[in-house]
């Protein structure tokens, strides 16, 4: 049950940031910060991590090593 609870909260983060990504909210360049994420959403610092993953692997953002998390920008077609 714990790791149900676990897998909502992280596809709703992901959504959350795939959208305000999408919707150009977050632009190209923005560093995206652990902390402040998992205290906006209320929720813990790893589960933050594994959605920053996740949307990296979707190629929403990118990871610069010891810089931090990037949105990427995005073509055309996908920010439609």
């Amino acid at each position: 049950m714990i790791e149900s609870k676990h897998a909502r909260l992280v596809d709703e983060v992901v959504r959350s940031l795939s959208s305000a990504i999408l919707a150009g909210d977050l632009r190209p360049g923005h560093r995206l910060t652990v902390i402040p994420i998992a205290q906006a959403f209320g929720i813990s610092q790893s589960t933050t991590r594994e959605a920053l993953l996740m949307l990296e692997q979707r190629g929403l953002v990118s990871t610069n090593p010891r810089r931090g998390v990037f949105v990427t920008p995005l073509s055309e077609r996908e920010s439609m």
